[in-house]
C-alpha cells in the first residue's frame, strides 16, 4: 500500500506497478538556537575528516553532531575569514575546503584553524564584484573555475594564478554577461556558465564562450540562469526563474532539451539550487515551494513543504542549498531557517500527519482504531471522528456521529472499529456502537447492552467467524449478533470465581482452534461459549512464568499458532507445560523492548513480530529473541501508540495508530544505516579549560587543533585533564554510541552515550598511554578503528634522573 507522506505532502519515491509502502521525509532542525551563525544556510559541505559546514550571511559554521563552532571576519586578525557573507563551499579532490565569499576565496587550514586569501588582480578598475563568489567546480587538473559577480575566473591554487574572462560588446564570443550564478562541468570537459545573461559553454582549451538559448529567452528575466547539474546520466539541468529545462548532452553538445513545469508537479517559483545525490536521486530547490525530488518512473516531481505545525517537515519554504553526507544524511539549507536534514541511508518509515488548517486531512493525529477500506484506502478512528483515508493522495473525509449535540458538546471520539460484511463497519465510541454504512455514509446506532454509562464507553470491537460481534467495553464483555440485534452481556462477579475477570476488558481473539481469549485489566480469560464460564490467566509476582502483568493491552496469534499477549507491562509468549498447561514467556525492556508498556502487535511473512509501545516500535527476531527499536529519529511518529490501534493490510503494509499519527511500512523494507562513523577527538581541557594552539594559558602546548594532533606531552600542570570526542554521523546524533580506554591505565573499555561525550583523568603516573575512543551509528554499527591519541606525561622536576643526578653530586660536594 502506497503511504501518503502528509507530514511533507508527497512519497519520498514512486509507487510502482505493485504498490510497495514508501518512506516519508521527517525532518531534524538545525537553527540559531543551536549554535548556527544565522538563520541563512547558503550552502552546506562536509570535510574530509567528516565535519559538516554551513555558510550564511554572519559567518561560517562547522558542525560535529553536538556542538557548532562559527568562524567570523575579524578586523583584528589577518587569518580570519576574508568575509562573512559565504555563499559557496567547496571540496576539492585532495580535501581541500575552499569558502567562496562576497570578499573573495579563501582556503581553511585546519590544523590552525586559519583561512588563507586569494583574489584575482586585474588591470582595469572594475570594483569588487570580482571578489564575490557566486560557484566552484573543479577543472579536472587540480585548479578551479570560479563564477563570480563579475565574470569567470580559473584559479591555479599551484601557483595561485588567475585568469578573468568578461562580457565584451565588441566580441560576440564572450561571456553573455558578467553577473554569473552557477558552474557545471560535463565529462567531456565542457564548462557550463549560468547568470543573468542566460547559458554560455566553454569548450575545453577554447578562448570563445558558445551561447545557448533556454526555453525562458529572449526575456532577459525569464532566460536568467539560477541553478545547474549535470547529472550521472549526462544529462544538464538548468535553474531557471520559472522552472526547469533538463538537456541530454552529447558528443557534440545538447541533442535534446526538455522543459519540467507545472504538469510535472513543479509549481511556480524561483529554481534557486539543484543537487544530485550518492543514490542518483535529483533534487530541486525553489524560492517559494520547497523542496521537490525528481521521480523518474512517475516522470514527475515529488514535493516536499513547509508546513506550519509539522517541526518535521522542511524548515522553511524558500531553499538556498542541498548536500548529501558520505554517511547518506540529506541536507537541506533554507533562507530563513536554518538547516533540515534527514536520514536517507536507513529507515523505511511513513508518517501520516494531520495538516494543520488542511481541508482534505486528517481531523485529529490521535489514531485510536484502523481497519481496511480497500486498496490505499484506510478507516481511521480518531479523537475527530471517523476518517476515510486515502494513502496514495493524502486526502481524508471525516464522518461524525448523527448526535443532535451542537459541536462543542459532541463527542466526536471514535475508539474502535471492526470491517463487517458487504457495507458494514463497525465503528465504537463513547456512546456505543454505531454501524456505518460506507456506501451511502450514514451511522446507525446499535443497542448492545442494557444502557449503562460504563458499556457505552467502547474499548475494542472484534467479529469472530460466526460472524458474532465482541464489544469490548469498561462495563463488561458484549456479545451481539448483528442480524437479530440480539445481544448478551458477561460481566464480572465477586460472588463467581468463573465470571469474567473485570469488566473492564480490552483485547478479544479467536483463535485458529476456536477459542476466544479476553483481555482484562485484570488478566486473561478464556472463555468457554457452552458454559458462558472464564478460566483465569494472571500475573503471580512469585511465579516467573505466570502473565508479566494483568492489565492485557493486544493479544495475536502468529502463523505458527502460538499466542502473544501485549500487557502494561511486558510482552508475553504463551507456551505448553508437559502437562499441556500454558506458561509464559516474558519480554521487558531489560530484555531489549523499547518500552515495557506494550499497545500492538503486528506480525510479517517472516519470523519477526512489530510492537507498538509507549516509546516507539519494536520489531522481535521471535527465533533469537533479540529486539531492535525504532522511534521518531528513524522515521516513525514520535512518541507512544494507543492501545490495539494496529492493522495489517491485505498487501503486508503495517500500521500503527499513536499520539501523533500513524505509522505505516512493509517490513522488508526497512533497514539500517549500515555506515560506520568517523571519529574525532575534538576538544582537550586542562582544569575544565579548552587548550587552543598557540593560544590561551598554554600557547605551546598545541601546535595543531586537537582533532590534528596524533600525540601530546605533558608535564604537571595537566594533572586534570580531559579529552572530547564526537561520531561524525549525523542521521541521529543523539543516539551514537562511544567506547575509550586509556591504554596504560584504563583495563577495559569504557561504553558511554552521546550524553557523556568525554574522558577525565587525574594525577596520572608519568609515562606512555594512548587514548582509543570508538564510535556506533545509531543503527549499533561501530568504527572500531576509531581516534586515537599518544599521551606522554612527564614527572615533575624532583622526580626526573638528570634533577637527581645534580642533586646527588651536589649533596657529595658537600660532604667533600
Amino acid at each position: 500500500m502506497a503511504l501518503c507522506a502528509l507530514a511533507c505532502c508527497v512519497w519520498y519515491c514512486a509507487a510502482p506497478a505493485l504498490a510497495a509502502p514508501a518512506r516519508t521525509l521527517r525532518f531534524e532542525q538545525l537553527n540559531v538556537e543551536q549554535g548556527l551563525a544565522q538563520e541563512s544556510v547558503l550552502a552546506i559541505v562536509q570535510d574530509r575528516q567528516g565535519f559538516m559546514w554551513f555558510g550564511s550571511q554572519a559567518g561560517l559554521s562547522r558542525y560535529d553532531g553536538y556542538r557548532v563552532s562559527v568562524f567570523k571576519n575579524s578586523g583584528t586578525d589577518s587569518a580570519s575569514l576574508v568575509d562573512n557573507w559565504v555563499r559557496v563551499l567547496h571540496v576539492d579532490p585532495v580535501g581541500q575546503l575552499w569558502i567562496g565569499t562576497d570578499g573573495g576565496l579563501d582556503r581553511y587550514d585546519p590544523a590552525g584553524r586559519r583561512f588563507v586569501h586569494f583574489a584575482p588582480l586585474e588591470t582595469a578598475k572594475r570594483g569588487s564584484g570580482n571578489r564575490h563568489v557566486r560557484a566552484i567546480v573543479d577543472d579536472g587538473g587540480g585548479g578551479l573555475w570560479i563564477a563570480s559577480a563579475d565574470g569567470l575566473q580559473h584559479f591555479d591554487p599551484a601557483s595561485g594564478r588567475f585568469t578573468v574572462w568578461h562580457h565584451d560588446a565588441a566580441r560576440a564570443d564572450s561571456l553573455a554577461s558578467d553577473q554569473l550564478n552557477a558552474l557545471a562541468r560535463d565529462k567531456a570537459g565542457r564548462l557550463w556558465i549560468g547568470g543573468s545573461g542566460g547559458l554560455d559553454m566553454l569548450a575545453p582549451g577554447a578562448s570563445g564562450f558558445v551561447h545557448h538559448a533556454t526555453a525562458g529567452a529572449p526575456e532577459a528575466k525569464a532566460g536568467a540562469v539560477q541553478a545547474l547539474l549535470v547529472d550521472a546520466g549526462q544529462n544538464l539541468w538548468i535553474g531557471l526563474p520559472g522552472g526547469v529545462e533538463r538537456w541530454s548532452l552529447g558528443p557534440a553538445g545538447p541533442d535534446g532539451k526538455r522543459g519540467l513545469g507545472p504538469e510535472q508537479g513543479l509549481k511556480g517559483g524561483r529554481i534557486t539550487t539543484i543537487y544530485q545525490d550518492g543514490d542518483a536521486n535529483v533534487w530541486v530547490g525553489s524560492s517559494v515551494d520547497g523542496l521537490y525530488r525528481w521521480l523518474p518512473a512517475a516522470d514527475r516531481f515529488a514535493q516536499y513543504q513547509h508546513l506550519d505545525g509539522d517541526s518535521h517537515s522542511v524548515a522553511d519554504g524558500l531553499i538556498s542549498s542541498l548536500y548529501r553526507d558520505r554517511a547518506g544524511t540529506f541536507w537541506v539549507g533554507t533562507w530563513y531557517n536554518g538547516v533540515s536534514r534527514v536520514d536517507l541511508g536507513s529507515g523505511g518509515f511513513a508518517r501520516m500527519v494531520k495538516v494543520a488548517d488542511g481541508a482534505s486531512t486528517l481531523s485529529d493525529n490521535k489514531v485510536r482504531a484502523i481497519a481496511e477500506a480497500g486498496p490505499d484506502r484506510l478507516w481511521l478512528g480518531t479523537n475527530g471522528g471517523l476518517n476515510h483515508f486515502d494513502t496514495a493522495s493524502g486526502e481524508a473525509h471525516t464522518y461524525r456521529f448523527n448526535a443532535p449535540a451542537p459541536p462543542n458538546q459532541r463527542d466526536d471520539m471514535v475508539t474502535a472499529l471492526w470491517r463487517g460484511g458487504g457495507d458494514a463497519l463497525w465503528v465504537g465510541g463513547r456512546d456505543g456502537v454505531h454501524r456505518f454504512d460506507t456506501r451511502t455514509r450514514r451511522f446507525d446506532k446499535r443497542k448492545f447492552s442494557r444502557g449503562d454509562a460504563d458499556s457505552d464507553i467502547v474499548r475494542g470491537i472484534f467479529g469472530d467467524r460466526a460472524g458474532t460481534l465482541w464489544i469490548s467495553s469498561r462495563g463488561g464483555l458484549h456479545r451481539l449478533d448483528p442480524a437479530s440485534n440480539a445481544f448478551h452481556t458477561y460481566r464480572h462477579d465477586p460472588a463467581d470465581s468463573a465470571s469474567l475477570a473485570d469488566n473492564v476488558v480490552r483485547p478479544v481473539l479467536e483463535d485458529r482452534a476456536g477459542a476466544l481469549w479476553v483481555g482484562t485489566f485484570n488478566g486473561l480469560d478464556l472463555l468457554d461459549r457452552k458454559s458462558g464460564r472464564f478460566r483465569h490467566f494472571r500475573h503471580d509476582p512469585a511465579d516467573p512464568t505466570s502473565l508479566s502483568h494483568d492489565e492485557v493491552h493486544y493479544l495475536y496469534e502468529d502463523k505458527h499458532g502460538t499466542l502473544w499477549v501485549g500487557t502494561a507491562s511486558g510482552l508475553n509468549r504463551m507456551e505448553r507445560g508437559a502437562d499441556g498447561t500454558p506458561r509464559f514467556r516474558r519480554y521487558l525492556r531489560k530484555d531489549g523492548l523499547a518500552d515495557d508498556a506494550v499497545s500492538a502487535i503486528l506480525g510479517d511473512d517472516g519470523e519477526h513480530l512489530w510492537l507498538s509501545t509507549n516509546s516507539g516500535i519494536s520489531s522481535l527476531d521471535t527465533r533469537s529473541g533479540v529486539f531492535r527499536n525504532y522511534d521518531g529519529s528513524d522515521g516513525a511518529v514520535e512518541g507512544a501508540y494507543f492501545d490495539g490501534a494496529a492493522l495489517r493490510a491485505a498487501d503486508g503494509t503495517l500500521y500503527f495508530g499513536g499520539f501523533n499519527g500513524i505509522t505505516g511500512f512493509s517490513p522488508e523494507a526497512i533497514h539500517d544505516n549500515a555506515v560506520a562513523p568517523p571519529v574525532a577527538i575534538t576538544d582537550f581541557q586542562i582544569y575544565n579549560k579548552s587548550v587552543e594552539a598557540g593560544r590561551g594559558a598554554y600557547p605551546g602546548l598545541l601546535t595543531a587543533a586537537i582533532e590534528h594532533t596524533s600525540a601530546l606531552t605533558l608535564d604537571q600542570r595537566a594533572a586534570v585533564f580531559s579529552l572530547e570526542f564526537a561520531a561524525l554521523h549525523y542521521a541521529a546524533p543523539q543516539r551514537n554510541r562511544f567506547a575509550y580506554r586509556l591504554d596504560g591505565f584504563d583495563r577495559d573499555w569504557v561504553v558511554t552515550d552521546a550524553s557523556k561525550r568525554f574522558a577525565t583523568y587525574t594525577n596520572l603516573d608519568p609515562g606512555s598511554y594512548v587514548f582509543r575512543v570508538k564510535a556506533a551509528n545509531k543503527d549499533g554499527v561501530w568504527n572500531d578503528e576509531g581516534a586515537t591519541l599518544a599521551i606522554t606525561i612527564l614527572p615533575p622536576l624532583w622526580k626526573t634522573w638528570w634533577f637527581r643526578t645534580l642533586l646527588a653530586a651536589a649533596l657529595l660536594g658537600a660532604a667533600w
